[in-house]
């Protein structure tokens, strides 16, 4: 076997993930964002990722990618039914509700087929970090939310579909 088919040889499992460390990594990335354009740091909010994170479980569970789920449930609709409530007053108006970003992505970065066995190049936690804030800093709707002043609270939420080699990251902003 070549020595570079064998370094990828990992294709029995992915590396071990750690579903928390994933987030406190996704969470540091945000908040380097946010201080090169001058603003606040956002607090981690436990509330806000356990909705983050149960939201993200049902992606993985049922296979559905989208902020809104099959039922037509929104993000506010998932905080209202975990009773958070988040508004922002400013005066003259003021919003309600929570705001998402998703992102969703294979454990591997390629795969390489030898002799009909698949042969994979397992990902890390700091580069599925690095990807989810990156693609999100790179799509005008998921940047606003990361850059928007007023958000002051954060809650992200990892889980995995092993059996399709996928990761949903949910991140809730209040």
């Amino acid at each position: 076997m070549h020595n570079s088919l064998r370094q990828q040889r990992r294709n029995s499992q992915p590396a071990q993930l750690s579903i928390s460390g994933l987030e406190k990594k996704i969470h540091q990335l945000i908040s380097y964002e946010r201080r090169k354009y001058r603003l606040n740091s956002l607090q981690f909010d436990s509330q806000l990722a356990d909705i983050a994170r149960g939201h993200s479980k049902d992606m993985a569970k049922r296979n559905f990618f989208a902020h809104h789920t099959p039922e037509g449930k929104t993000p506010a609709d998932r905080g209202i039914a975990a009773n958070y409530h988040c508004r922002k007053d400013y005066g003259a108006y003021y919003t309600k509700g929570i705001s998402e970003n998703i992102f969703k992505s294979h454990l591997y970065s390629c795969v390489t087929y030898y002799n009909g066995v698949p042969y994979y190049d397992w990902m890390t936690q700091d580069k599925l970090a690095n990807l989810a804030v990156n693609g999100w800093m790179s799509s005008p709707g998921h940047r606003k939310n990361i850059l928007t002043a007023t958000y002051d609270q954060e809650g992200i939420g990892v889980a995995v579909a092993l059996e399709r080699n996928e990761v949903y990251i949910t991140q809730n902003f209040c």
